[in-house]
């Protein structure tokens, strides 16, 4: 060990916290991501579930709208014989106006996001 000098050794050590330094924060980042990934992976499934309990507001909304449909299919028919009356999904209410949207987007906004829905009739 007759060459190994004060240089030398400064030089490995710096090498080897180098090395120190680069697995750490390997190591940190690698947790980190899984971290991350199991968090997202559980927010998909709380986004998914869907209780017993909005089944059935969602189901008593549909029939009430139902039933507001036959009444106005109804006094429509009265007062116009020809019986034309047709209702379609327009969009949904937002806070700047009515959004047009496809009626499979508007129906799902308005379960999602608690949105009303804007049907147009016309007879």
């Amino acid at each position: 060990m007759d060459g190994f000098n004060k240089y030398q050794a400064i030089t490995v050590a710096v090498i080897l916290m180098f090395g120190f330094v680069v697995a750490a924060i390997y190591t940190n980042t690698k947790d980190a991501s899984a971290q991350k990934n199991l968090e997202k992976s559980a927010q998909v499934e709380n986004s998914q579930t869907i209780t017993t309990d909005s089944i059935k507001d969602l189901y008593n909304e549909i029939e009430f709208l139902k039933e507001r449909f036959e009444s106005l299919k109804n006094e429509v028919s009265e007062t116009n014989k020809s019986g034309d009356f047709s209702c379609k999904v327009y969009g949904v209410m937002t806070e700047s106006g009515v959004e047009e949207q496809l009626p499979s987007e508007a129906l799902r906004n308005a379960r999602d996001n608690d949105a009303q829905l804007v049907l147009t009739c016309d007879f």
